[in-house]
């Protein structure tokens, strides 16, 4: 196996000009874009890539086998998530106020609409998003095989946590607020939780470090 590189990949939380090749998705144009963009972090050009799409990526691809990761950048912003998303737990299970009344706002208007046990394309729109970052409705309608009809409605009524670019394409709002929602909310109901992953890798980093 090739000996690993020195931080080959620069994780990310935004989609930053990275949604304007169309091929960097997790599906629907498959992964050729992605596979390419890895080849040139094997010959010593950095990739930098969104860090829920890299943590889809992992297990999905193993990524991490032949790549390393530089995960500073995103630490701070992570840990900062988990703890909202802890706060949305607690507030779950001990059904009080949130400090943060925006959060609480954003988590209950959102929890609406995808909690729902008839929800499912909802989660799954949420899901999509995450991992494939800002799409068109044509490219949710064939990531979930639904009508393109079906998922205009759909990110629209998310809009506590969904908003229109003006490119056309559909992305979830910034801040660590919507994030933590949004992983809340997938890991309750779809079992998701690539939070998990991002950790393991920066406390793998972590620990690298130190020996």
């Amino acid at each position: 196996m090739k000996q690993l590189g020195k931080d080959q990949v620069n994780l990310v939380l935004d989609w930053h000009d990275l949604h304007e090749s169309p091929g960097l998705r997790r599906n629907t144009a498959g992964f050729d874009t992605i596979k390419s963009l890895a080849e040139q972090a094997n010959r010593d050009k950095r990739l930098v890539i969104n860090a829920f799409l890299y943590a889809f990526l992992c297990p999905a691809k193993n990524f991490d086998l032949f790549l390393k990761e530089n995960t500073d950048e995103i630490s701070s912003d992570i840990a900062t998530i988990e703890k909202k998303m802890k706060s949305l737990a607690d507030f779950e299970r001990e059904a009080t106020s949130l400090r943060e009344t925006g959060l609480e706002s954003i988590y209950l208007a959102a929890r609406n609409v995808v909690a729902r046990k008839s929800a499912r394309d909802e989660q799954r729109t949420l899901a999509t998003l995450i991992f494939s970052g800002p799409s068109t409705t044509e490219q949710i309608a064939e990531d979930l095989g639904i009508s393109e009809n079906l998922a205009g409605r759909i990110l629209r009524v998310l809009g506590a946590v969904v908003e229109e670019q003006a490119s056309g394409r559909f992305a979830l709002r910034a801040g660590t607020d919507t994030l933590a929602v949004v992983l809340q909310l997938i890991r309750s109901t779809l079992g998701l939780d690539p939070i998990r992953v991002l950790r393991r890798r920066i406390e793998a980093q972590k620990s690298e470090a130190r020996t």
